[in-house]
């Protein structure tokens, strides 16, 4: 009784009326009163069954839900079908079928790339008006009572700032700030971390802003919006594993040296060192010292200052030039930022653990709300 399918079973039949008589399809063919189509593919059974548009929704989800068909993708779905069914407009019924499975939304990551385009920090003008800082850990405690790693990272000139502490309570952080960036540096303009309890501690909130110095939080679950200070944590403890003694005792002592290594090397970005940036000079390493090098002509200041002032506009220069490239490349394997209404039913991602359970066999996502 199925419209779409009875007008080809009549024909086949051959009890159309004279005045509509139109050419046999020979890609579908009568077997005991039921309606198969011809394969045209390789794989699969040699006919596939036309199935009626009451069985559609049970058959997708016989090939997508059940047990042995696993929730898999839109294509491996469609493939199972075809295989063995036919019917018209097949492959819109699977889609919506597959991107509307409750199990499949809440437990899979939506397909396609992130939601939302790049929105990339704004370049800073000179060194350590913008700092990033977070901290590394825990690491095994060291002999001098040692487990954590502060870290600050300058985003204009790359220089970073290392230190170990014993833990990351608000006051090293606080100490930190004050010995090792505003005592060396001075005071930056702004500061961005992330949203850890003692980064935004009431007290570390308090000893900024009587500094007069902004403080920015990188979105939640979300490390790379501060990912200046999260790729040169990476970079530091690689720095360390080739130099640490092998009870892991001893890290606190290398950092310094990780520190030097890191802040001579020339960056992808500035293609410039961090000593360069902030001195206006290249860096002497301790070998090179051995060798009688040609004494260079004293600069004059006024000549020094224009020197260093028209390099590091070419650096800010670089920096938005390779900034604007790399907002240009993500955006193009994103998806537009999806707009809510009120009323609107959205899933929320899972974020507190349940104990007991095994974390990936927990969804993903909880809802909907």
């Amino acid at each position: 009784g199925d419209p779409s399918i009875k007008e080809k079973v009549i024909r086949l039949q051959g009890l159309l009326p004279t005045d509509r008589k139109i050419p046999t399809d020979h890609s579908f063919c009568l077997c005991s009163g039921v309606l198969y189509r011809k394969n045209t593919k390789e794989n699969g059974k040699k006919h596939q069954l036309v199935a009626p548009s009451i069985l559609r929704r049970e058959i997708i989800q016989s090939c997508h839900a059940s047990a042995t068909s696993g929730h898999l993708g839109v294509h491996k779905t469609l493939a199972r079908i075809t295989e063995r069914f036919w019917w018209p407009n097949m492959s819109v019924d699977v889609r919506t079928y597959v991107s509307s499975c409750y199990f499949c939304q809440m437990h899979k990551r939506p397909p396609g790339g992130i939601i939302g385009e790049l929105q990339p920090i704004p370049i800073p003008k000179k060194p350590f008006s913008l700092m990033g800082i977070d901290h590394v850990g825990p690491f095994k405690l060291t002999t001098r009572g040692n487990r954590y790693i502060l870290v600050a990272v300058d985003y204009f000139s790359k220089w970073v700032i290392a230190k170990p502490v014993p833990d990351t309570s608000a006051i090293f952080i606080r100490d930190f700030i004050h010995q090792e960036v505003i005592c060396h540096h001075g005071y930056p303009d702004r500061i961005i971390s992330d949203r850890g309890s003692t980064l935004a501690s009431s007290y570390l909130e308090e000893e900024l802003a009587h500094w007069n110095i902004r403080h920015s939080f990188a979105s939640a679950q979300y490390p790379q919006s501060n990912g200046q200070v999260e790729k040169m944590n990476g970079t530091l403890v690689m720095a360390l594993k080739a130099f640490v003694n092998t009870r892991h005792t001893d890290w606190d002592e290398k950092i310094v040296d990780a520190v030097i290594a890191i802040n001579t090397a020339k960056q992808e970005a500035t293609e410039a060192t961090p000593f360069e940036v902030v001195y206006g000079r290249s860096s002497e390493l301790s070998h090179e010292r051995l060798f009688p090098w040609p004494e260079s002509k004293m600069e004059r200041h006024q000549d020094f200052l224009k020197r260093v002032a028209d390099f590091r506009t070419e650096i800010h220069t670089r920096l938005q030039e390779k900034q604007a490239k790399l907002k240009n490349r993500t955006d193009k394997n994103r998806r537009k930022q999806q707009l809510f209404q009120p009323g609107d039913l959205v899933l929320v991602a899972r974020t507190i653990r349940k104990t007991r359970l095994t974390k990936k066999l927990l969804p993903r996502y909880i809802g909907p709300y």
